[in-house]
């Protein structure tokens, strides 16, 4: 049985109540701006970080490996030795040693959490499988700056040069960021101004004659800091692995931060995104994972049409976070981003191949889609004490409106050999498909409660109420629109001991929910499925708060997925359907002795599906969810033997055999890849020489749908020299 959920993040009808809640809440600052405005001499600047490890915020730099602090999982500014719920944090350093250039690179060293990638690759879209189910655009599963980002798995990838952090909370997350997978969520932190004057140039020369130009330039606008600035970018482009193929990409964020009194600040941020590639090359299972007696396919092998073959996507991004304090005790945060994307995509198809196990029929596909999304979050934190008990009560209310349309065709070509491949076919008349029109609402209304008493016990309840508006027209079939509505209600609840030798253990429950689409054969609509999660787990922070060790126990249960309808299996579905996922995750994170930073990881997952009217189905391990996958990365700066400048740095990813299923995917072995880093950091100047995949070992990443399969990266050298000033 399928985890996957096959719809866009769903929505909600009451939109002015909404809208009217948001600027009710911001309404209450208005009067209160003038009368706490402080001088200029009191502005609160950005936390300087060099050399003080210990002072981080939730949004901010971390000096190496070990974040201490998070919001993903509260939203506020939480220990996160304080949260009942696993957490993995991805600094900007790990990014930048591990040599990472998409979010599926930077979360290779992440249990718990494997990486999905079309035959486009992770350059062009984001899919991931955490603690066993999907988790993607589709689900609500990504985030930017803790609201729901990119509505589609088609609007492109996130540029990890704009990040500051990646964070990943693990299971049922519903309470906070509404509809989702029982997986959890991934949100992504961007860079924002500071105070610190920041001036940053690199060049990168690497494999496939790729070239890089970024830079990252900020710093105060005033002698007082009230207003702050950021300038991040990159240009990249070069060929692609695969023949005929290429990868560009360009990316320019903005952001602008006034602090006028050390109660209020606002800051603007923005984007612009422009990436085109092509390609990775999908080839037949027989010469890939299986036997051909024709031999094994190159890496480098396509099969479709060099003219008929670009991921054309263009990004914007607006928005911004306004926070005030009106007292030490009550706090005001309101966050709004608009969303746009524009895709232009066409690729190639495998229909099938013929007995001759070289002969591959094939197809081309062609899509146009546009996507405009706005979501905003709006919260009131108030800080109390009732006896022995502080109290951080968080009540808030988001709501996304988001917009997609798609135009999508196939086209024919002639079969081709793929032992031999002749090119120049023009596609055969073209055909549409799909042609729709979705709209999406959704509004959610949250209660939390972090409690503190006895000086070791944290509480967390909490409760959430959802509503959600779908609206589908087909353009191709007639103009019938169909309208879905659904609502939930999740909640939360977390206990964590703040042990004296700082051992935090913890038990949590937490919800999810997702609607589904369609209906049943008694024309009902599905509800929503739904997400359970038990986790027990503890946390150890030696003293000197340099290093985090943690392992949790976890059992995610989702219900009502759609299984055969027992009276008409092929044409109806009902939600009598149940996934079940039981794990285990180990990792450490930061700096165990001087000079060493380190990653280690280690997860199990049993996921499998435990109710079905499939009886092959019945007991089947998840596709494509490895039950072991371990990684280890160390990163090490050679001061202690004599050789200040020179860092070294290796790291080990291995990812278990994965299932099939028993719909024609087969299974994919294990594989092992071994990445490396060599730099000299001379203070202002940097030199970095990355490689990836050192051993250059051939390996399918993600599961063989529609008769093909994708190879992975193969080795990847970069060459890399900053500057900083």
């Amino acid at each position: 049985m399928k985890t996957t959920t096959n719809h866009l993040p769903p929505p909600f009808p009451r939109r002015r109540l909404a809208l009217a809640l948001h600027w009710a809440l911001l309404g209450i600052a208005a009067p209160v701006l003038a009368q706490t405005a402080a001088p200029a001499d009191k502005v609160l600047g950005e936390i300087k970080v060099q050399g003080a490890r210990d002072k981080q915020s939730a949004t901010g730099p971390v000096i190496g490996y070990h974040a201490s602090r998070s919001a993903v999982g509260t939203k506020t500014d939480t220990p996160l030795n304080e949260v009942a719920q696993s957490i993995s944090v991805v600094t900007a350093d790990q990014i930048q040693d591990t040599g990472a250039r998409t979010l599926q690179d930077a979360l290779g060293y992440t249990p718990g959490v494997s990486a999905e990638q079309g035959s486009y690759g992770a350059l062009s879209t984001e899919s991931f499988m955490i603690r066993g189910f999907e988790v993607q655009p589709f689900s609500g599963g990504i985030l930017r700056d803790g609201m729901k980002y990119q509505p589609n798995v088609y609007n492109g990838a996130q540029e990890p040069y704009g990040l500051e952090r990646i964070e990943v909370l693990k299971g049922a997350s519903s309470l906070l960021y509404g509809t989702g997978a029982p997986g959890g969520v991934i949100n992504t932190v961007s860079k924002r101004p500071s105070a610190d004057m920041l001036k940053e140039l690199n060049l990168t020369l690497g494999s496939k004659r790729s070239r890089q130009l970024a830079a990252d330039y900020g710093g105060a606008l005033d002698a007082a800091g009230v207003w702050t600035y950021r300038l991040t970018g990159l240009a990249r482009e070069g060929d692609s692995v695969v023949d005929f193929g290429y990868n560009e990409r360009s990316y320019f964020a903005p952001a602008l931060t006034w602090r006028p009194s050390a109660a209020t600040s606002l800051t603007l941020l923005s984007s612009y995104q422009h990436s085109k590639v092509t390609d990775n090359g999908n080839l037949p299972i027989k010469g890939t994972l299986q036997f051909n007696p024709n031999g094994q396919l190159p890496v480098g092998r396509y099969l479709g049409e060099p003219g008929f073959n670009y991921f054309d996507n263009t990004q914007k991004n607006i928005g911004y976070v306004y926070t005030h304090a009106f007292s030490d005790a009550l706090t005001l945060t309101h966050g709004l981003r608009y969303f746009r994307s524009d895709l232009d995509y066409k690729y190639y198809q495998i229909l099938g191949v013929e007995d001759d196990q070289r002969t591959v029929r094939r197809r081309g596909r062609a899509f146009r889609d546009n996507t405009n999304a706005l979501t905003t979050d709006t919260n009131l934190a108030w800080k109390v004490t009732t006896g022995a008990v502080a109290h951080t009560i968080l009540a808030g209310v988001d709501y996304l409106s988001q917009h997609h349309d798609s135009d999508r065709a196939n086209t024919a070509f002639a079969p081709i050999d793929a032992y031999a491949p002749v090119y120049g076919t023009a596609p055969q008349g073209v055909t549409p498909t799909d042609m729709w029109r979705l709209r999406q609402y959704a509004t959610g209304l949250y209660l939390q409660d972090q409690l503190k008493f006895g000086g070791q016990w944290v509480l967390l309840l909490g409760g959430r109420h959802d509503s959600t508006r779908q609206d589908q027209s087909d353009l191709l079939t007639g103009p019938d629109k169909v309208i879905q509505r659904d609502s939930a209600n999740t909640g939360r609840a977390g206990l964590v001991y703040l042990g004296p030798n700082g051992v935090s253990p913890y038990v949590s429950f937490s919800q999810s929910f997702a609607p589904e689409q369609g209906n049943s054969r008694t024309g009902a609509q599905f509800k929503p499925t739904r997400g359970e999660q038990y986790e027990a787990g503890v946390r150890y922070q030696p003293a000197g708060g340099t290093l985090l060790l943690s392992a949790a126990l976890y059992q995610l249960t989702q219900t009502n997925v759609q299984t055969p309808d027992p009276v008409a299996p092929d044409d109806y579905s009902v939600q009598t359907g149940e996934v079940r996922s039981r794990g285990l995750e180990l990792e450490a994170k930061g700096s165990p002795l001087r000079d060493l930073e380190l990653v280690a990881a280690y997860s199990y997952i049993d996921a499998k599906t435990t109710k079905t009217n499939n009886p092959d189905e019945l007991g089947a391990r998840q596709i494509s969810v490895p039950r072991n996958t371990a990684s280890l990365w160390l990163h090490y700066r050679l001061a202690g033997l004599g050789a200040a400048p020179l860092q070294a740095g290796a790291g080990l990813r291995y990812v278990g055999e994965r299932p099939g299923n028993i719909f024609g995917v087969p299974p994919e072995p294990a594989y092992t890849l071994l990445d490396t880093v060599l730099s000299y950091d001379l203070g202002h100047w940097k030199y970095a020489l990355n490689v990836n995949n050192l051993a250059d070992k051939r390996y399918v990443p993600s599961p063989c749908y529609g008769r093909g399969c994708t190879y992975g990266q193969p080795r990847t050298v970069a060459l890399s020299a900053s500057y900083r000033w």
